[in-house]
């Protein structure tokens, strides 16, 4: 039978437990898949005749949309009550964990259940390779990175979750002992990218990723840096070629040929939040009886997120494991990159498995996102771009970047491979050496944000290129237009762009239309006029 895409429900098996995907939609009567929010169809699609958004009703309605508007009461054939959970987080990531002190919680604050690092281990739960790293810090090790999970707490009732929230609010219940410093962890990638053009663009590299392969260096610093030299080691030939002729590429740019203007800047950004509205939250609830696991959540990757909590949970004692996962996915309140491959939804369903036969919600506050949602990397950034005086041209480009991934590994080898990448922007230059390396830290895990790297080096890119037209000079859009890489030229990797470029037609549209082309065509009137006026006041004084 043929069904429509909005229809349409993935079943897979992993871990020997059965998944479903659903799309959540507004919490009334009938099934999820029949009531969703965008139109189906056979509904009126507003947004097909340009008469409004498809959504639009139900925002202004104020009707149940996002992960964080449902409670168990919304969801038809859950138990109308909802319990509540919270993590309890490391602010210190440079002492022993010594343990929890929940003293301040007695009597009617106490906690139902208090899941630790021990548990975890007692029952079998397995921690996704992507996610690799203590999802709840054990006692007796230094936490991973600033804000790690170090318990999950369960109350059965608000009023009590409510009111312990508070009573936790200022108090140090994470107690440390010994200093350890921060953990030292590997580099979670390093990589080179050297392309060596060959004596006309349209002639093959002499050498480039594409042509020779991707290469990372073998030799590290005792602070964790890389060694980017060449070594003088019989090992690690493919890297020492890359190496070779990156060191020559340098060294042109260094050799001070006043035929050259060559500069150098370094550049910073910091760690950033996505600030989206809708806080990380979710809801779940496990029927022990029947084995079956709900969860409503709201990511951007919804098919990782089912097939990382069945991994969690796949080799678990009978009573943790269900035999079938139903996870129904809501619109997302914002996300930008920051809900894509996120850790939360594994601890909504630790919540559900730890507090079985009663829905548990487990929600951020804007604190707590703060302190543990994924963030923007932090770059720093050294670039050296060489022009020929006489052309204008790039003719040697050279960089290296450092990524702060924080405390897990995420997306920072693919943030560093792309943002190098990109580093050399709309341009091109034959010759080219970028090296890149993400570390680990005590931060809060940085990951995928919407254009991830690229922000971060293209900005760089575009204010050194603004400081060269000014030390040409060399007017700035004149000079991005000698630069610009057209249509079937390599990039710094050595790939053909094959693909339609439009930097000349955005750049025409630029001198024409916007302020920056009216100053410029005006500056460029005035200069003609008032040359002409020198002119003439030289000629009737002579």
């Amino acid at each position: 039978m043929r069904i429509s895409r909005r229809k349409f429900v993935k079943w897979i098996t992993a871990s020997g437990i059965a998944l479903s995907l659903s799309r959540l939609a507004l919490a009334e009567e009938p099934e999820f898949v029949a009531r969703e929010t965008l139109p189906g169809r056979q509904r009126w699609n507003p947004a097909a005749t340009g008469a409004g958004r498809i959504d639009g009703v139900a925002k202004v309605t104020g009707a149940k949309l996002y992960a964080a508007d449902f409670r168990a009461a919304d969801m038809p054939g859950w138990p109308a009550k909802t319990s509540h959970a919270m993590l309890i987080r490391a602010a210190d990531a440079t002492h022993v964990y010594n343990g929890l002190d929940l003293s301040r919680l007695s009597g009617a604050l106490k906690p139902a259940v208090v899941v630790t690092a021990a548990d975890l281990a007692r029952t079998g739960m397995r921690v996704p390779e992507f996610y690799a790293g203590d999802l709840l810090c054990p006692v007796g090790k230094t936490p991973l990175y600033l804000g790690q999970p170090v318990a999950l707490l369960i109350f059965e009732d608000f009023d009590a979750f409510d009111q312990a929230r508070l009573a936790l609010r200022d108090a140090s219940v994470v107690k440390f002992g010994a200093e350890t410093g921060p953990v030292k962890m590997p580099n979670y990638g390093q990589f080179r990218f050297t392309r060596v053009g060959g004596p006309i663009p349209d002639a093959p590299d002499i050498y480039s990723p594409v042509k020779n392969g991707w290469v990372s260096p073998g030799f590290f610093e005792s602070s964790g840096r890389p060694i980017w030299a060449r070594l003088p080691l019989p090992t690690g030939q493919a890297y020492a070629e890359a190496a070779t002729y990156g060191e020559k590429i340098r060294a042109e740019l260094a050799a001070n040929d006043p035929a050259l203007l060559v500069l150098e800047r370094e550049f910073e950004t910091q760690s950033v939040d996505p600030m989206f509205l809708e806080l990380e939250s979710g809801i779940a609830w496990y029927d022990a009886r029947r084995k079956n696991l709900e969860l409503v959540v709201g990511v951007q990757s919804p098919y990782e997120a089912a097939e990382s909590v069945a991994y969690l949970l796949g080799n678990a004692q009978a009573a943790f494991k269900p035999a079938r996962i139903n996870s129904n996915f809501a619109y997302c309140g914002g996300g930008f990159g920051g809900r894509d491959h996120t850790p939360f939804p594994l601890y909504v369903a630790l919540a559900a498995v730890f507090f079985p036969n009663r829905p548990v919600r487990l929600a951020n506050n804007r604190f707590e996102q703060f302190q543990s949602g994924i963030k923007r990397h932090a770059f720093k950034i050294r670039t050296r771009i060489g022009v020929e005086r006489a052309t204008g041209k790039m003719i040697g480009f050279a960089a290296d970047h450092a990524l702060d991934g924080g405390g897990l590994a995420n997306y920072s080898v693919n943030v560093a491979t792309v943002g190098a990448n990109a580093a050399l922007g709309i341009y091109y230059a034959p010759k080219v050496d970028v090296t890149t390396y993400a570390f680990h830290s005590r931060g809060v895990t940085a990951g995928s944000m919407r254009c991830y790297g690229t922000v971060q080096t293209m900005t760089a890119l575009e204010v050194l290129v603004d400081e060269i037209c000014t030390a040409l000079p060399l007017d700035p859009i004149e000079f991005r237009r000698r630069n610009a890489l057209a249509t079937g030229g390599r990039t710094m990797a050595g790939n053909p762009y094959i693909v339609s470029v439009r930097t000349p037609e955005i750049l025409d549209k630029l001198e024409q239309r916007s302020p920056i082309g009216s100053q410029r065509i005006l500056v460029a009137s005035l200069t003609k006029s008032r040359s002409r006026r020198w002119t003439h006041s030289v000629r009737w004084r002579s």
